[in-house]
């Protein structure tokens, strides 16, 4: 084996087998564990085992799905996995008895469901899932009859998850928003404290990206005064993100020019946000009222002062330092309200995310795009729909009980990126051959039926509380809850725990086997992922720019550009780090080139987020030199967009650099505030196109 493939097995093995037990969830496994125990104790007691045990497995997997989403739109993810359950299990249970019309659907259902993936993390939730269901029921003992039954009682046991759900939101108490927030101002305080003349970095965007998600779903049993008290905050958060990037930038650009000891009074302010910050995060997860900290406040405030009695006291350094002074006080007093009943609003228009037509329409448009050969989701719907098919077939020929586990493993190990698959397949088998030998030194002991459900309740709560530690301990308490929620229903499941491991091997090993002979490389699409992001940061750099050259900007439009670099550069960072996992040696973009381009868009994205922070503060003022450079540079952006799509060097990018030097020099001439601020950040922003530039001409 080469050295490159033995550094990609060693971190396969490596993140596999990685406990991260800060992912502990006591609190959602206890709620969720209550679903899947009431359905087993009932029908125990009703004498109707089978049906119980079809209830707590879609309790199981619905309240895994419960993960996904925010209020409205976590209920909307369990319905649609307890709709789909049913379903999956209504067509697997009516043709279990008839393997050829069964393999057929089976490779119809998983052409669909795997392309369904295309949507979103709780797509991928619910379609891996109803084609687990599908194999599952088309099994004994499920395949005897009464299909409508068997459906009917999994969705019964997924809308009884659904209900507990809900039902503990009112006790919750905002706690979603509370905690997204305060992770929010968490991240910012890491922010503020970590950030270097010589590295200033980009504020996190998943923070605040999560703090968007959770507001536009809010707590159906709040006020709307409370609601309006957390919408206050996350304003002050995301005002606070562009004030410390604008910060940041200043450091940076003093420490170019010499200005140390400014640059050092800029890094005073940043520093002593900190524990404010910090005690914003703190207060909103305990949800209590922020404490003064009136020491903290005067280290703050005498920071911004120092900043005033510099030379240029009317340096954007100095605007910022007061409105980061400003913001701190207006979050700590929306903190303040949010504890104690909300703010005082009158009529408040709440932006509920319920489905409209034209998020279906783009969902609809999404799937007809990815109908394509060039798509991964496609490639990956075809290549897990011809392996699962051959699992299948096997699992009729071959002489295991209960050789579904063949498929069952082959859709859980399967996924469209090499690292989540090899890494999940390791997982996936070391965990279920660890859970099929503790099941069968347990069953050793011959429990009876009683002694079956409280071992299905105990081990579905350790999956649940496990979910986050580790993928091979989560396996190995699926695979204990599996089995003795079988054997709970009638099964012997204890006398078949070695044929369950060789399925499952079998099954992990066809899976690997099959990603292996038809790669989706995701280095591959990592050129269109960062084009994509560039191309969103075009749009929104032009909108902010507009802010500046127009009488008033349009911050809804703005705000929706901003929105849409987040998700661009989740994505791109995303794809750059599977790519990073895979071991082979792309022909196009490289990783060194692809962390490179990264690096410079983060730039960009610093730029912006000041540029955008302070069109809010200084009213517009056209100038003609600032519409030039928009235009020049929105011609070099799509030429770098371009450049990433087909893999050619760029040619002939406008004269960036003399659009920014002209400005500059009106600023000496005229003083015109509007070009003020636009000077040093378009600097920023020029040196990170001749960047990705000179990154793509090599």
């Amino acid at each position: 084996m080469s050295s490159t493939g033995t550094r990609v097995a060693r971190r396969i093995v490596a993140d596999a087998l990685r406990l991260n037990w800060s992912g502990l969830e006591v609190r959602f496994a206890v709620r969720c564990t209550a679903g899947v125990a009431i359905p087993l104790i009932v029908s125990a007691l009703a004498g109707q085992p089978l049906a119980g045990a079809s209830a707590a497995y879609g309790a199981l997997v619905t309240g895994l799905a419960s993960r996904q989403g925010v209020y409205r739109t976590r209920v909307g993810a369990m319905l649609a996995a307890s709709a789909a359950l049913a379903i999956s299990a209504f067509a697997g249970a009516s043709t279990g008895a008839f393997p050829v019309l069964n393999i057929a659907l089976l490779a119809v259902w998983t052409l669909v469901f795997g392309l369904v993936g295309v949507l979103g993390r709780s797509a991928i939730v619910v379609s891996v899932n109803a084609c687990v269901a599908f194999v599952i029921f088309s099994n004994a003992p499920y395949d005897t009859g009464m299909p409508a039954v068997h459906a009917l009682n999994v969705f019964a046991g997924g809308v009884l998850q659904m209900l507990l759900l809900v039902l503990v939101w009112p006790l919750g108490h905002f706690r979603a928003e509370r905690s997204t927030l305060a992770t929010a101002f968490r991240t910012l305080s890491n922010y503020a404290g970590g950030v270097h003349a010589d590295d200033f970095g980009l504020p996190d965007t998943q923070s605040v990206s999560a703090v968007s998600a959770a507001l536009a779903d809010p707590q159906p049993f709040g006020s709307r005064a409370e609601i309006a008290a957390y919408q206050a905050l996350a304003d002050e958060a995301e005002r606070l993100r562009g004030t410390l990037a604008a910060l940041a930038t200043e450091q940076h650009l003093l420490a170019e020019t010499g200005m140390n000891d400014v640059a050092s009074l800029v890094r005073n302010a940043l520093v002593a946000a900190g524990p404010l910050l910090d005690e914003l995060a703190a207060a909103l997860t305990a949800g209590r009222a922020p404490a003064a900290l009136e020491e903290e406040r005067r280290i703050l405030t005498g920071a911004v002062r120092e900043l005033e009695r510099t030379p240029s006291d009317t340096a954007p350094y100095v605007h910022d330092g007061r409105a980061l002074v400003s913001q701190l006080r207006a979050a700590m007093r929306s903190a303040t309200a949010a504890a104690n009943g909300g703010l005082v609003v009158g009529d408040v228009t709440l932006s509920v995310a319920w489905p409209n037509a034209t998020k279906l329409r783009e969902m609809a448009n999404r799937l007809l795009a990815n109908c394509s050969w060039d798509s991964i989701y496609a490639r990956h719907a075809i290549r897990l729909t011809v392996t699962l098919t051959i699992a299948v077939i096997a699992q009729h020929l071959l002489p295991l009980a209960h050789a579904q586990w063949i498929g069952l493993t082959v859709i859980l190990v399967l996924r469209p990126d090499f690292a989540t698959t090899f890494t999940r397949g390791v997982a996936r088998v070391a965990g279920t051959v660890g859970g099929a030998i503790l099941a069968s030194i347990v069953a050793a002991f011959q429990p009876n039926a009683d002694a079956y459900i409280v071992l299905a309740i105990v081990f579905a709560g350790l999956a649940f509380a496990l979910f986050n530690v580790s993928y091979a301990i989560f396996s190995a308490a699926i695979t204990g809850y599996i089995v003795y929620l079988l054997a709970f229903g009638g099964a012997p499941e204890h006398m078949s725990a070695f044929d369950r491991v060789v399925a499952t091997v079998i099954g992990g090993l066809l899976a690997l086997v099959a990603y292996g002979a038809w790669p989706a490389w995701t280095h591959s699409r990592v050129g269109d992922d960062l084009a994509d992001l560039i191309d969103a940061q075009r749009r929104y750099i032009g909108q902010v720019l507009l802010g500046f050259a127009e009488e008033s900007s349009d911050e809804k439009k703005i705000r929706a550009a901003q929105v849409a670099v987040w998700r661009a550069r989740s994505n791109a960072q995303a794809s750059v780090d599977q790519m990073a996992g895979e071991p082979v040696r792309p022909r196009g973009v490289t990783l060194g080139k692809a962390r490179g381009i990264l690096s410079a868009t983060r730039r960009l994205g610093i730029a912006a987020l000041t540029l955008h922070a302070r069109v809010v503060r200084i009213a517009g003022a056209p100038h003609a030199l600032i519409d030039r450079f928009a235009g020049d540079l929105d011609v070099a952006l799509h030429a770098l967009v371009h450049a990433l799509r087909s893999g050619e060097a760029p040619m002939n990018l406008p004269p960036l650099r003399a659009d920014q030097v002209a400005l500059r020099r009106a600023l000496n001439e005229q003083g015109d505030p509007a070009v003020e601020v636009v000077v040093a950040e378009t600097d920023l922003i020029v040196s990170g196109v001749e960047k990705v530039a000179s990154i793509l001409a090599r």
